[in-house]
């Protein structure tokens, strides 16, 4: 997990602030509902937010979101192959059906890996426990509405997780450790998605003779972090950063 600097300046998200005032979704508007009427933040969500008719720039959002992230998710750091895929959906940090009041605000919003239609199918024909099949799923899939201790718009949030060779995150604090549960970070396919990319780093030498000096370290640690000509990050790009950083003190 690493922090997600929002940017409200961006012409993106004016427009939908204008729109979601107009339609009477904003915070304010919902606020003033909520003294006098039970609000269904799901119902919200599904019917007005993401319909054309009331926020017609709802994809420039997710654009935004997007672009705010570096192409990845959110928490496990997975690419999100944004626009073309189905392999993201929109994550509301503290979730819709208990604030309804934040179901359209930017600031409450993210984009998290997902699966697709197509890998739901094929996994119901090869797993057929509705439980086992949900023990496959993470991130805003697993997470439901549930809340988090920390998530990636807290800007210390990546001090309170560190990854392992063996591709597992591990929480530094019990509120870490609960987080990773709520989200199954250490699920079997991200787990071992992790420990290859890792594996496909040089700087992982078995060899301590081979292993890079500290201002390579440091060079590479500096390289890892930058985003290419469009904007994205690589792959689980905190998660090497991490690595890096738990080398460089001991080298």
């Amino acid at each position: 997990m690493r922090y997600i600097e929002k940017h409200f300046d961006a012409p993106a998200i004016i427009q939908h602030e204008y729109e979601l005032a107009s339609a009477n979704l904003n915070e304010a508007n919902l606020l003033k509902r909520k003294e006098t009427e039970k609000l269904d933040g799901n119902l919200l969500y599904k019917e007005q937010i993401r319909s054309t008719e009331y926020i017609p720039h709802w994809k420039d959002l997710q654009a935004q979101m997007c672009q705010d992230q570096g192409g990845v998710c959110c928490y496990c750091g997975l690419k999100l192959l944004f626009p073309d895929t189905q392999h993201y959906s929109v994550e509301h940090v503290l979730p819709r059906s208990k604030f309804p009041e934040l179901v359209g605000e930017y600031k409450n919003l993210l984009l998290s890996c997902h699966s697709s239609e197509l890998e739901r199918a094929q996994l119901k024909k090869t797993i057929h426990s509705k439980k086992e099949r949900k023990n496959t799923l993470h991130c805003d899939e697993f997470k439901d509405n549930k809340e988090l201790h920390y998530s990636p718009l807290q800007a210390d949030c990546a001090l309170h997780f560190s990854y392992k060779l063996n591709g597992e995150v591990k929480g530094r604090d019990e509120k870490a450790e609960e987080d990773i549960e709520t989200l199954n970070l250490n699920c079997h396919s991200l787990k071992e998605r992790r420990r290859k990319q890792m594996l496909a780093y040089s700087f992982l030498a078995t060899d301590p003779k081979e292993m890079l000096d500290v201002d390579s370290l440091k060079a590479y640690r500096q390289k890892v972090e930058k985003r290419d000509a469009n904007g994205n990050h690589s792959e689980f790009y905190f998660v090497i950063a991490d690595l890096l950083d738990q080398l460089l003190p001991i080298v």
